[in-house]
């Protein structure tokens, strides 16, 4: 009996330290792959078409061939659509007779990369089942590109940290990756408030337009925040960090992308010994970082799922995009 073919591929999510929405802007931002993966294996099928099965959204259906998918699919996976399609006819594959299976452990539009690091593990599973020898940078490239259909106007930061691993600093498409952070514990609570990242986006374009003067002060001193915290980073100086952090978070919360949830999660954060507390990523819900002693937080843990916000505590993933895992 003829064995069937298999590919398996994970991508860490992502969190944002300091410098989110500066960073669309042209400003730096500093962004750390995290522990928390996203899955895709594709096996040979023997039935004609493609079999899709969205884990986590509990979704599975079978298209005749990639035009059936491109049509049929519900819009809020058209990525997968976009991911297909761009690759069939990039490297002339006949996509069909296939099974795609996604799953992902990070909580979906909550600021940590679950879109890009899901179509990350997907383009990573395509290139190994196809053979298509593809480096990590054109990996990202073409997750980036889904990006785009899915969110507008994207830094790239996402697909970039995701596909990388490690410690990113990202500035105008441009970026750097370090590694010397070995081990980096950080707290992940989520708002149980989904956010639409496009519409974050606009926000802040239209904070821009209307306040010119005083967008551009605060993206300035989130340019020197971000700076200063890579430099900390690299002296290991936590507590300095989690000041930074604070900081970063009372600009964010200037621009209007807090809320009461996350302002309730980051004093609570703070008022229990964590050194900084701020929202990552689009803001207007999605997840809190809170930094601090491993002790203090698995009480403030402990604090939060009392008051009904899941948590997590994670550290950094260094590899990025993994085939065979």
């Amino acid at each position: 009996m003829r064995k069937m073919r298999n590919s398996i591929a994970s991508a860490p999510g992502k969190c944002i330290l300091f410098g989110e929405h500066a960073v669309v802007h042209g400003y730096p931002a500093l962004a750390i792959a995290i522990d928390i993966l996203s899955y895709c294996k594709i096996s040979e099928s023997e039935q004609v078409g493609i079999v899709l099965i969205l884990k986590n959204y509990d979704y599975s259906f079978n298209f005749s061939d990639i035009n059936d998918l491109c049509n049929q699919i519900p819009p809020k996976f058209s990525q997968i659509a976009v991911c297909l399609n761009l690759i069939s006819k990039k490297y002339n594959l006949s996509i069909n007779n296939i099974k795609i299976e996604i799953q992902s452990d990070l909580w979906t539009e909550s600021g940590l990369g679950s879109s890009a690091s899901s179509s990350i593990a997907l383009v990573g599973a395509l290139n190994d089942y196809y053979k298509l020898n593809l480096k990590i940078k054109d990996i990202s490239s073409l997750a980036y590109e889904m990006e785009k259909k899915v969110h507008g106007k994207p830094s790239g930061i996402d697909n970039t940290t995701c596909s990388q691993g490690g410690l990113i600093l990202f500035k105008n498409h441009e970026f750097q990756r370090f590694d010397f952070l070995k081990q980096f514990q950080i707290l992940i609570i989520y708002t149980g408030i989904t956010h639409n990242t496009k519409e974050a986006i606009t926000n802040v374009k239209e904070f821009c337009i209307k306040e010119p003067k005083l967008s551009l002060e605060l993206f300035t001193k989130i340019r020197t925040i971000t700076e200063k915290g890579l430099k900390e980073l690299k002296q290991g100086n936590m507590v300095e960090i989690g000041n930074l952090m604070n900081k970063n978070h009372q600009i964010l919360t200037k621009i209007g992308l807090s809320t009461p949830d996350i302002e309730k999660i980051t004093q609570i954060s703070r008022s229990n010994n964590a050194y900084g507390s701020k929202l990552t990523g689009a803001g207007k819900g999605g997840c809190v970082i809170s930094i601090g002693k491993l002790s203090d937080l698995q009480i403030i843990q402990k604090k939060m799922k009392k008051l009904g916000y899941p948590s997590i505590i994670t550290s950094i993933n260094n590899k990025g995009v993994s085939i065979g895992q």
